[in-house]
C-alpha cells in the first residue's frame, strides 16, 4: 500500500534508494519555480528555471552564498511538485483566494498568455468570468492594509488524477498589538498576522467546503523552526486519504508565514504555569483564529515534535473542533526524572542529563544514511511490517491479520532492532562545560538560528553542514533545494523560536508535562503516538505510552503507540513509504483498535 500511495511515474523520475523519489516528472531545468533575481512574467512569477544552488561546503562557498541569498518560495514551490498537484505551477500565478478562484484564474491566465490576449474582454465565455471574478477578489484583497504586497498565491493549473490540485498562499487571520497592552501599547502599531497555507483538494465554492462534514479536513503542523516543506515527500500520500481535503501550515512566527514579535511580560513570567501558558496561547490562538477565518468545522491535527505538543494544547483548549489527533515524535510529553529537575540554583547536569542532551546532539550530528533504509529488500519489509492491526486482534482470535501493527511497549526491543541484529549506535558524549553552556544559553533565551544569523558570512556553511548530515540520503536535487529552503527559513527574522525556552526546560523535557494534562480530552477523540525507532529517536516514546495508559484510565480506549523502524526525530522523512502506511492507516481509523487499544497499551 505505502508503493502505491508514494508512486511516481517511473519512465520520467528516479526512485532513490532510500524510497524517496530523486526527481521531479518534469525536469529541473524546465520548472518554472522562479528565484529573485528572476525576469518578471506577466502572471507575477519568473521565467527563470528553479536550479538548487550547490550546499556550501568551505568558506568561499559559504561567502557566495550569503550574498547570494534567495527567499524559500522558489525551492519550497519545488519540493511541493513532487505531490504530483502542481502541474503547470508557477511562483505568484494567481490571486491570493479560495483554491477553486485561484485554480480558474491561473488556468484563464495561462490561456490567455497562450492565445496572446491581452485582456478579459478577448477571453470567451467563462474564462472570461472567472479571470474577472479572480480580478475582482485579488482587487479586494490587495486594497485590505494587513495583506499589502501578499496579494498573489501559486496554483497548479492542471488538476492530478484524482481531481485534485494544490495552492500556496497566505491567510490573514488578523492584526496584533503589543502583547503586554496599557502604555506600551499606544505606540506600537498593529501587525499582520499572515499564515502560510498549502492546500490541496478537489475545486469546490467555500461554502461548499465549510458545509460539507464528511470531507475530512487534515492539518499537517510542523516542528520546531523548520517548516512544512519539510514534509514534501508525504504530501502525495496525506492528499490521497479518503473525502479528505489536506491544508499544510507554518506556525505564526515560523517557516514563511508572518514574523510577529513574540514577548511574555514580567507578569506572565511570574509562574511556570503563567509562563507555559503564554506562550502556548501565542500559537494555539493563530490556530483557533485560522480556522475560524477559513470556516471550518471540525479538523483532524497531525504534529510533529513542537507542533504535536501544541497540537495537544490545541486540543485541550478547543476539544470540540478536533476530529483526531496524530502526533509524529511529539515534544513535552514525559515527567522529567527527578535528577533532570534543575534550574539555575542547583549543581550542574547529572549523567541522566548527560544522557538527554547526548541524544539531542546525536540527532543533529547523526548522518540520515546511517539511519534511513538502504536496500530495496528492507524497504519492502519495512512497508509491509509497519502496522499490525494483528498485535490487538490476534489476542482476541480475529482472523483479520492482513494488516500487522507493530505496537511499542515500555521495555520492548524495536522490531527493526531485531530484524537486523545491529543496536543502535550510542551517542556522542557531551563535555560537562558544553552541557554547562547549552543550559546557561537555553534559560538564556538565546536561540540557536539567532546564532545562526548573526554567524554572517559563516552562516551558509553552518546550516549545510546540518542538512547535508541530517537528511544526507535525500537525492542530490532535492537535498541542495531543501537547503536553501532551510537556510532562509533559519534565517529569517527571529520570532516565534523564541517561545522553547518557555515551554521547555534544557535537554527537552516539557515544564507543565502533557502526560498529565492529556487525560482531560474528550474519552471519544482518537490519539495515535508515532515515534521513530528506539535509540534513534531522541523524543522518549516512554511518554507516548505513558499518555496512552493516561487516556485508558480516564475512558479513552481509542489511544496507541507506534514506532517506525529506521527512522529518528524526522520519522516522517527518514523512512516515508513505512510512515505513509501507517499514517494512511491511522486516518482511515484501522489502527484505533476500538475498545482494545488502551488495555493491551497498559499489559506488560
Amino acid at each position: 500500500m505505502a508503493t502505491t500511495s508514494m508512486s511516481v511515474n517511473t519512465a520520467t523520475a528516479n526512485i532513490h534508494p532510500n524510497g524517496s523519489q530523486s526527481s521531479l516528472p518534469d525536469s529541473p531545468t524546465s520548472i518554472l519555480a522562479g528565484t529573485k533575481s528572476g525576469k518578471k512574467m506577466a502572471s507575477g512569477s519568473t521565467n527563470t528555471p528553479y536550479s538548487a544552488p550547490p550546499i556550501p561546503k568551505t568558506f568561499r562557498d559559504s561567502v557566495g552564498a550569503y550574498f547570494r541569498k534567495s527567499d524559500s518560495a522558489a525551492p519550497e514551490l519545488y519540493l511541493y511538485r513532487h505531490s504530483g498537484y502542481f502541474q503547470g505551477a508557477t511562483l505568484q500565478n494567481a490571486p491570493n483566494a479560495d483554491l477553486m478562484t485561484a485554480f480558474k484564474a491561473a488556468q484563464s491566465h495561462s490561456l490567455k498568455m497562450s492565445q496572446g490576449a491581452e485582456h478579459p474582454a478577448q477571453q470567451s465565455g467563462d474564462a472570461r468570468q472567472h479571470l474577472e471574478a479572480a480580478l475582482q477578489s485579488q482587487q479586494s484583497v490587495a486594497n485590505n492594509a494587513h495583506t499589502k504586497g501578499k496579494d498573489r498565491a501559486t496554483v497548479g493549473t492542471e488538476l492530478n488524477s484524482d481531481g485534485k490540485v494544490g495552492s500556496i498562499r497566505l491567510v490573514d487571520i488578523g492584526s496584533t498589538t503589543s502583547s503586554g497592552g496599557g502604555f506600551a501599547s499606544w505606540f506600537t502599531s498593529a501587525t499582520p498576522r499572515m499564515i502560510n497555507m498549502l492546500e490541496i483538494g478537489t475545486l469546490r465554492p467555500v461554502e461548499e467546503v465549510h458545509a460539507d462534514e464528511n470531507e475530512e479536513k487534515v492539518v499537517l503542523l510542523h516542528g520546531y523552526g523548520a517548516g512544512t516543506a519539510f514534509f514534501f515527500q508525504n504530501l502525495k500520500s496525506l492528499a490521497k486519504h479518503p473525502d479528505s481535503r489536506l491544508y499544510a501550515l507554518d506556525w505564526l512566527g515560523m517557516g514563511r508565514s508572518s514574523r510577529v514579535p513574540f514577548h511574555i511580560t514580567s507578569k506572565q513570567a511570574k509562574t511556570t504555569e503563567t509562563r507555559v501558558e503564554a506562550a502556548e496561547s501565542f500559537f494555539v490562538q493563530a490556530l483557533e483564529d485560522w480556522r475560524q477565518t477559513m470556516g471550518l468545522k471540525k479538523i483532524t491535527l497531525v504534529g510533529h515534535s513542537l507542533g504535536g505538543y501544541l497540537s495537544v494544547a490545541y486540543s485541550l483548549k478547543y476539544p470540540q473542533n478536533v476530529n483526531r489527533l496524530v502526533l509524529l515524535s511529539p515534544a513535552g510529553i514525559p515527567e522529567a526524572p527527578e535528577e533532570a529537575k534543575s534550574d539555575a540554583n542547583n549543581p550542574p547536569p547529572r549523567p541522566a542529563d548527560r544522557k538527554d542532551a547526548d541524544k539531542i546532539a546525536a540527532e543533529v550530528q547523526q548522518s540520515q544514511q546511517d539511519v534511513a533504509p538502504d536496500t530495496e529488500a528492507q524497504r519492502r519489509l519495512d512497508a509491509d511490517r509497519t502496522i499490525d492491526a494483528a498485535s490487538a486482534t490476534k489476542r482476541r482470535g480475529s482472523n483479520d491479520v492482513s494488516e500487522r501493527i507493530q505496537t511499542i511497549k515500555p521495555g520492548e526491543t524495536s522490531d527493526s532492532e531485531e530484524a537486523t541484529g545491529n543496536p543502535p549506535k550510542p551517542p556522542p558524549k557531551r563535555s560537562s562545560r558544553t552541557r554547562n553552556m547549552v543550559q546557561f544559553l537555553w534559560e538564556a533565551n538565546l536561540s540557536p538560528f539567532a546564532i545562526l544569523r548573526t554567524s554572517t558570512i559563516f552562516g551558509p556553511m553552518l546550516a549545510g553542514g546540518y542538512t547535508s548530515r541530517r537528511f544526507a540520503s535525500l537525492p542530490d536535487e532535492d537535498l541542495r533545494a531543501l537547503h536553501a529552503y532551510c537556510y532562509d527559513v533559519f534565517t529569517s527574522r527571529g520570532s516565534s523560536e523564541y517561545c522553547l525556552a518557555h515551554i521547555l526546560a534544557p535537554f527537552g523535557f516539557a515544564r507543565m508535562p502533557m502526560v498529565h494534562r492529556i487525560s482531560a480530552l474528550p474519552k471519544t477523540l482518537p490519539v495515535t503516538f508515532i515515534y521513530g525507532e528506539r535509540g534513534i529517536d531522541w523524543m522518549d516514546e516512554s511518554g507516548g505510552n505513558e499518555s496512552v495508559k493516561a487516556l485508558a484510565k480516564a475512558g479513552n480506549p481509542h489511544a496507541r503507540c507506534f514506532a517506525v523502524p529506521h527512522s529518528g526525530h524526522h520519522v516522517y522523512l527518514d523512512n516515508p513509504r513505512a510512515f505513509d502506511t501507517l499514517l494512511g492507516r491511522v486516518l482511515r481509523g484501522q489502527a484505533d483498535d476500538a475498545g482494545k487499544a488502551g488495555s493491551l497499551a497498559t499489559q506488560g
